[in-house]
């Protein structure tokens, strides 16, 4: 069928015995249609009147309904699956994910929500073995499919936008465009992390979040500048870093290829679908079960080494700035400030010296003896106020 209408590649698209006539306007799309019928009659195909729909504004394909400006899902395909019972067994599974993984560019974390599911493909009768985490993960499925988020067209006369994310078992993405305040999603990623990267320091899944993204998001991305937005600030400072992990030197060595401003934005749940930044399983349940011996400690503290190794240093000159700043979040003490910052990826040689300087040169940290103290303003009011109470 593709011979038939190689000179209206640019109109037309087949599938099998469907064709799609697309055009920008009915004036253009009546003579993209008569030429497509004279094709037809050239080979002596014939149309069936019947099957034939001319000026739609919407057309349903493939489990899509595909619009103008955006693709959605064909919701009367997905009535099927709001309305699927409970899996008695591995086949039962096997058919459910079947219809869900077909959908799966419309469902952030996909891959995190089934992860639940996935190792009952090949089971008998799985009644005895289903848990809430099991009924959970089916139940999220039906109601992610049910408000599905719209997938638009790329609009290259605007700039692309990229926002990662991590956790403890998970990565995911998403590249979006915001044309006239609108936030037009282009398409979604996301991944389970390996039993290794789990071990990762906080930046560098955070990192990795990122090189998957890019190279996800590749053919739209290289070349064109965009904004990638991170919920981790000392990624912020990619640009300006050495970096001695051999890992994380090829990945920013990757990363330096692509044209980019990195920002700094707290709660990406702004940007990203409620899914995506939401739906990973809970990290507690891989650490269920492990006891707290002598090699899971030496673990601990040798990981806490290592995420000192991977940890950012941003520029001399912006150091304090950065310690004020956290500071004054609520004028927390030296060790507070510190772990807020090792949270966010953040390090650099005697950052605990520098944290206890703020402090001391804080005047309103003297009148409450924060230096000492190591609390808030708030965790002294609450004390005042209970002490107050008793009396």
């Amino acid at each position: 069928m593709n011979i038939v209408f190689q000179d209206m590649q640019e109109h037309v698209l087949c599938f099998g015995d469907d064709i799609i006539i697309f055009s920008k306007d009915m004036h253009t799309h009546t003579a993209h249609v008569a030429q497509a019928i004279e094709d037809l009659t050239q080979v002596n195909l014939i149309l069936n009147p019947d099957k034939c729909h001319f000026a739609q504004k919407a057309v349903y394909l493939l489990g899509f309904c595909v619009l103008a400006e955006r693709v959605t899902l064909d919701r009367r395909k997905v009535a099927n699956i709001a309305t699927w019972p409970v899996p008695q067994t591995g086949k039962d599974i096997q058919r459910f994910l079947g219809v869900v993984n077909y959908f799966r560019e419309h469902i952030p974390n996909i891959s995190s929500i089934t992860a639940a599911l996935d190792g009952f493909r090949h089971a008998g009768n799985i009644t005895h073995l289903w848990t809430t985490a099991h009924s959970n993960a089916f139940v999220t499925l039906q109601e992610i499919l049910k408000r599905a988020p719209l997938v638009r067209y790329p609009d290259l006369r605007h700039p692309f936008s990229v926002a990662t994310d991590a956790s403890n078992v998970g990565i995911g993405a998403v590249l979006y465009q915001v044309i006239n305040g609108e936030t037009h999603h282009i398409a979604f990623m996301a991944r389970v992390l390996s039993k290794s990267e789990r071990n990762y320091s906080t930046t560098k899944r955070e990192l990795l979040a990122i090189v998957y993204a890019l190279d996800k998001f590749h053919k739209y991305l290289w070349g064109n500048h965009f904004t990638l937005y991170t919920d981790h600030r000392a990624l912020t400072y990619l640009h300006t870093q050495r970096v001695a992990n051999p890992m994380m030197i090829n990945w920013l060595d990757l990363l330096l290829q692509y044209n980019f401003d990195i920002i700094h934005l707290p709660g990406l749940d702004n940007i990203l679908p409620d899914q995506l930044s939401r739906l990973f399983p809970s990290g507690k349940e891989l650490e269920e079960g492990i006891e707290s011996n002598i090699v899971t400690r030496a673990i601990d503290v040798q990981n806490a080494e290592d995420d000192l190794q991977d940890m950012i240093q941003p520029p001399e000159e912006e150091r304090q700035h950065i310690l004020e700043q956290q500071h004054l979040f609520g004028h927390f003490g030296a060790n507070a400030m510190v772990q807020a910052l090792h949270s966010n990826g953040i390090h650099w040689p005697n950052i605990n010296k520098e944290a206890a300087d703020t402090v001391k040169k804080c005047t309103e940290c003297q009148k409450f003896n924060i230096v000492k103290k190591d609390t808030t303003h708030l965790d002294l009011y609450m004390h005042s106020s209970q002490q107050t109470t008793g009396q």
